[in-house]
């Protein structure tokens, strides 16, 4: 159970400013569940509506997820409840600790990301992207058989959405090297329109040092 401060709540995301203050039983008992999101997501959520930064993420150990399913899940949740702002926050950190871990999202991240996210959605693209790399430059046996042939097949067979996003990708490279999905501009994987300045640019959106 978690208790949030109406007024920050509705003014920062509209899904719930209609939800409390519109013509719902919610607005009547002002309490909502939500069963089918994830407890450790809204908690991250929760954590931004406050802090408006995303909260230092559990391990492995302490919640049986990884950072980035973490980070798959929150964005899924904001994706669901309009909240842009955050929805780019979760891309941002996930490329980054991807990168601080020379890493590439694995295949139960992929799927999970794209089980719990809308078509088109920032998301897949980047995870589609990430699957499209790995195949083009790795060997058909990483080290540690996570990528293998057979690996690939069964995640293709499980979630064939994924084969529709990563195939135009490999086709479209025709032999060419692809971009690191990880070091494209971050506005791709944001969710303003390419003409519209970044709201994290702290320059586009009039902050000062």
């Amino acid at each position: 159970m978690f208790t949030i401060h109406k007024d920050l709540l509705c003014k920062k995301v509209e899904y719930f400013n209609i939800m409390f203050n519109g013509e719902f039983i919610e607005s009547q008992t002002q309490a909502a569940s939500f069963p089918e999101d994830h407890p450790i997501a809204f908690k991250l959520f929760v954590s931004w509506l406050y802090r408006e930064t995303i909260a230092p993420l559990q391990t492995i150990d302490q919640c049986g997820m990884t950072e980035c399913q973490q980070l798959c899940r929150l964005f899924a949740l904001a994706e669901k409840y309009e909240v842009p702002l955050l929805a780019d926050a979760c891309m941002d950190a996930m490329i980054s600790f991807s990168r601080s871990k020379n890493g590439i999202p694995n295949i139960a991240t992929i799927t999970l990301g794209y089980l719990e996210t809308f078509d088109d959605s920032k998301l897949r693209i980047y995870l589609a992207r990430c699957c499209a790399y790995i195949i083009l430059t790795s060997g058909t046996e990483t080290s540690d058989g996570t990528w293998s042939n057979e690996k690939l097949s069964a995640l293709f067979e499980k979630t064939p959405v994924i084969m529709e996003d990563v195939m135009p990708l490999l086709r479209r490279q025709a032999g060419k090297m692809m971009q690191d999905p990880r070091e494209v501009p971050a506005c791709e994987y944001h969710q303003h329109a390419k003409t519209e300045p970044c709201p994290h640019n702290r320059e586009s959106s009039g902050e000062q040092a």
